[in-house]
């Protein structure tokens, strides 16, 4: 005799198993974290004058102002530049794209906002 299912038992069982699939951690290889310093082989230096590049750019809402940084013990450099100002429920906004000019890396364009405490954070 074989087994007999309720109907939508088979769905309920394979949702489940999708379920504890896409639970589980990727085998293929490292991810990469692409807003940490380790993405580009930053160290902590370099990853502060990013960062700094980046909010000094926001801070003074001139689209166009750019803003560079170097750090000749690691060969490596980038610029952010302020592409648009705008506001988001009430925040100052601001699209930054940061393009490194040396030591390899990708150029990026994301949005950020400054929170009530000040700090500038991405604003997806």
């Amino acid at each position: 005799m074989a087994p007999s299912f309720r109907p939508g038992a088979i769905l309920a069982l394979s949702l489940a198993a999708m379920a504890v699939a896409f639970a589980l951690p990727a085998q293929a290889g490292p991810l990469v974290d692409p807003f940490g310093h380790t993405s580009y082989n930053l160290s902590e230096w370099d990853w502060g004058l990013l960062k700094q590049s980046v909010r000094e750019v926001l801070e003074g809402q001139q689209v166009g102002a750019s803003i560079d940084w170097d750090d000749p013990l690691t060969g490596k450099a980038g610029r952010a530049t302020l592409l648009d100002v705008f506001t988001r429920d009430g925040m100052r906004c601001g699209q930054v794209e940061h393009v490194f000019t040396k030591g390899g890396g990708r150029a990026y364009q994301l949005p950020f906002c400054e929170t009530s405490d000040g700090s500038w954070k991405i604003a997806f």
